[in-house]
């Protein structure tokens, strides 16, 4: 079994820094968001803003793996998330989360955390003294 250590850490604080991290391929998203009674009975799909019902049942913990092929009404990506509620929690434990559902979870506070075993990249010194 192979580790990871993880290399890089990055805050998202739109569905915009959300796809730009997917879609480069940097890594996966670990989010903790407020659980609601609609999350916890979801069967289905795609979570869509109408899903978020019902009363808090606390937080919890989740992982976004990638953008889908799937584009909302403004041609932005779905994204895929993986639940630990097992396979009949949404579309065998996984769902496709509509991009203004991400953007109202973190709008609402939740966490959003890019998590990548790459390295951070860094300003680097080129020199330039032969260019003059």
């Amino acid at each position: 079994r192979q580790h990871l250590l993880i290399g890089n850490v990055s805050v998202m604080r739109s569905y915009s820094d959300c796809q730009l991290w997917l879609g480069n391929g940097l890594g996966g998203l670990d989010i903790g968001i407020d659980w609601l009674q609609g999350l916890a009975n979801f069967v289905g799909q795609r979570i869509e803003l109408s899903t978020l019902t019902g009363g808090t049942l606390g937080g919890h913990s989740l992982a976004i793996i990638c953008l889908s092929d799937q584009l909302d009404h403004s041609g932005r990506n779905y994204v895929w998330l993986r639940n630990s509620h097992g396979e009949r929690w949404g579309w065998g434990g996984w769902a496709l989360v509509a991009p203004d559902v991400v953007d109202h979870w973190i709008q609402s506070g939740a966490a959003f955390i890019g998590v990548s075993d790459m390295e951070q990249y860094a300003p680097r010194a080129i020199p330039v003294a032969w260019m003059a």
